[in-house]
């Protein structure tokens, strides 16, 4: 019988089907066994893959040098921010304690007995309970407004220890920084550094104490403005220093009293 044209193409592929079925190996001759507890593409990933990808040669040394760089920043950005208000403290200091000085020249002749007059009394002389309070209070005044310069000096000098580096190598300058930061943390610096606002507040706060006891003894009038403007003075710091323990959203944040807010706020730190 003679086939058109188009079943002959057919006919091939229904014979080369045929033929390779016929010529499949038996499930025994398989290379695994469906009943095997090792699954049929245990054959297949058995055998180790070679990976023919380079690696980069720089890979390591540019990881170390991203993470050194990113560190830096924030280390640098974190000490200039503390120097910055270091450098603040200290002008107010500074200023501060030349116009108390003035204040202290004339409550000092308060103590001594004026030479000037004589006594006739031949007791000793005892300065009086209000010249004794106002010189204890500005003169501790003084002393807080000059220690607070002190440690602003010292800190300084800490901080930029802490940013001295002699390693050129970015592992080397990652270990180092570690190493100081550990004990910039254990010592607490930042918040040494952190707490001289508040020294510069408790000296200021002494040296109106003061001047409303000395203001008291010249004129009522003078006592009276004089106590009013430092009772508002105080009541607008500690609302000020006060209210983030209370409000989570208020923006009023000193960094000592950081600790405070979170405590308050349940364990969660301050946003």
């Amino acid at each position: 019988m003679r086939r058109r044209g188009w079943q002959r193409p057919f006919v091939k592929s229904v014979k080369f089907y045929t033929e390779s079925k016929t010529q499949q190996p038996s499930k025994s001759a398989a290379t695994f066994s469906l009943s095997s507890d090792t699954p049929p593409t245990a054959s297949i990933f058995s055998a180790p893959v070679p990976c023919h990808c380079t690696p980069y040669p720089n890979a390591q040394a540019k990881g170390w040098d991203t993470m050194e760089r990113a560190l830096d920043g924030f280390d640098k950005q974190q000490v200039e921010d503390y120097k910055d208000d270091i450098d603040t403290l200290l002008v107010f200091a500074g200023l501060y304690s030349a116009v108390l000085t003035a204040f202290v020249i004339e409550s000092y002749p308060l103590l001594q007995e004026d030479t000037a007059v004589p006594s006739p009394s031949l007791s000793q002389f005892e300065p009086t309970p209000a010249a004794v309070r106002l010189n204890v209070l500005w003169f501790a005044s003084l002393v807080l407004s000059l220690s607070t310069a002190s440690l602003g000096i010292m800190v300084k000098q800490w901080l930029r220890e802490y940013m001295s580096f002699t390693t050129s190598s970015a592992q080397g300058h990652l270990r180092v920084r570690a190493y100081r930061r550990s004990g910039l943390e254990t010592w607490k610096v930042f918040g040494i550094a952190s707490t001289l606002p508040l020294l510069l507040q408790l000296s200021l706060l002494l040296f109106f104490v003061g001047l409303c006891d000395f203001t008291a003894n010249v004129h009522p009038s003078i006592r009276n403005t004089t106590l009013s403007l430092v009772c508002a003075w105080a009541f607008l710091i500690f609302s000020v220093v006060l209210a983030p323990i209370f409000s989570a959203r208020c923006p009023y944040k000193t960094p000592a009293l950081k600790p405070m807010t979170t405590s308050h706020s349940g364990g969660s730190a301050p946003i």
